[in-house]
C-alpha cells in the first residue's frame, strides 16, 4: 500500500456529542482534499487527497499568523478552495432526511445554504487554530459502486493518539466529490441529522433555519 506522511493542523472545537468532539485533528485534512485538482485530468481519489493536501496547507504556511487570525480570510480561503469540491446540497439532503422531502424548493434552498455557512464557519475555526502533525493516507476502499469509495487516514495528534478518519467520495461526471466524513466510526451526517431530527420534533424547519443562520452571523460579528 503507498502511504504518505503529511502535515496537517490540529485544533480544538467545542460542539455537542462524541463526534465534532473528535474532529480536533482532522477537519482540516478533510479541507485539504479538493483545491489543486481544478483543470487537472481525473486523479485516484487518494491520489487527489494526497496531491491537494500540500497546496492547502502550503497557502496556511505562507500566510502565516496573518491569515490564521483572521477569521474573514479564512472562510474565503476554504470557500475557495474546498466549497466547489463538496457536494453540500446531497449533505442537506441526507441531513434533513424525510425533512428535506417535505420541504419547499424556497426552505431546501435556504437550508443548503445555512448548512453549507456552518461547515464552512466550523472548518475556518479550525483554521486557526493551526498546529503541524502527521496524517497518513491510505489506499482507497472500494465499495459496491465503481463510482463511490472511502478514502482512509490516520491522524496521529500531538498527544500521539491516532484517530482513524475515513472520506467518503463519490464520482459524477468525472470528479470527485466529498459527501461525508467518518470519525472513529462516527458519520457527520448521521450526527447532524440525529441532533437536526431531534430539534425538528418540536420545532419547524424554518426556527431551524433561523437557528443556524444567527450562529454563522455570530462567528463573524465574534470575530471582529
Amino acid at each position: 500500500m503507498n502511504q504518505r506522511f503529511l502535515s496537517a493542523p490540529h485544533a480544538s472545537i467545542g460542539a455537542k456529542g462524541g463526534l465534532l468532539t473528535r474532529f480536533p485533528a482532522l477537519l482540516l485534512v478533510l479541507l485539504c482534499l479538493p483545491g489543486a485538482a481544478v483543470g487537472a485530468k481525473e486523479q485516484s481519489p487518494q491520489a487527489l487527497v494526497e496531491a491537494v493536501t500540500g497546496d492547502v496547507l502550503g497557502a496556511l504556511r505562507h500566510q502565516d499568523g496573518d491569515i490564521t487570525g483572521d477569521r474573514e480570510k479564512l472562510v474565503a480561503l476554504i470557500e475557495e478552495r474546498v466549497a466547489p469540491y463538496f457536494d453540500f446540497r446531497l449533505m442537506a439532503t441526507q441531513v434533513l432526511g424525510h425533512h428535506w422531502r417535505d420541504a419547499t424548493v424556497q426552505q431546501r434552498a435556504r437550508f443548503t445554504a445555512v448548512f453549507k455557512q456552518l461547515l464552512t464557519n466550523t472548518y475556518a475555526a479550525v483554521f486557526g487554530r493551526y498546529e503541524s502533525q502527521t496524517v497518513q493516507v491510505h489506499a482507497a476502499e472500494k465499495t459496491s459502486s465503481p463510482d463511490r469509495v472511502m478514502v482512509p487516514t490516520s491522524v496521529m495528534t500531538p498527544s500521539q493518539e491516532d484517530i482513524g478518519v475515513n472520506y467518503r467520495l463519490y464520482r459524477r461526471d468525472g470528479k470527485w466529490r466529498v459527501y461525508d466524513v467518518v470519525v472513529d466510526g462516527i458519520s457527520l451526517l448521521i450526527n447532524y441529522r440525529s441532533e437536526y431530527s431531534r430539534l425538528l420534533q418540536g420545532e419547524s424547519l424554518d426556527s431551524l433555519i433561523a437557528q443556524i443562520e444567527a450562529k454563522n452571523a455570530a462567528f463573524l460579528k465574534d470575530a471582529r
